[in-house]
């Protein structure tokens, strides 16, 4: 997750600097009126697609920093003894979340807590 994070990042940033360097300006031929000093205009049409083009690199810039930050989580490493307790009660653990049987649990202590009461144990705060 942290590299998808890390390429979106830098797309998004360098198509943001292409967006915001691009030219949104375009050549009037002279008509011959006088008052008019500028040989180029903005066009409204490459003003619009530039801050489109702006906008989208931000969001894919955000998306990527937000892929790193959660690419940089790491999960708790369960002890010898944690381990030992989830054997010890047929206790799988899969992205995060404890197993006994059909139920997941978001903590060890739910799922053993559980597993204990099933098999009539007395339990204890773990």
């Amino acid at each position: 997750m942290k590299k998808i994070g890390h390429v979106l990042a830098v797309v998004g940033a360098v198509w943001g600097w292409n967006a915001y360097n691009k030219d949104t300006t375009v050549p009037v031929p002279d008509l011959g009126l006088g008052h008019v000093t500028s040989q180029r205009v903005h066009n409204v049409g490459l003003v619009a697609d530039r801050n489109s083009q702006i906008m989208m690199s931000g969001f894919m810039f955000l998306a990527g920093i937000v892929l790193i930050g959660f690419g940089s989580i790491k999960r708790e490493e369960l002890s010898e003894d944690d381990k030992d307790l989830m054997k010890k009660h047929g206790i799988t653990r899969d992205e995060g979340k404890f197993i006994f049987r059909e139920c997941k649990y978001a903590t060890l202590a739910e799922a053993v807590n559980h597993a204990r009461l099933l098999s009539s144990e007395p339990h204890s705060e773990s």
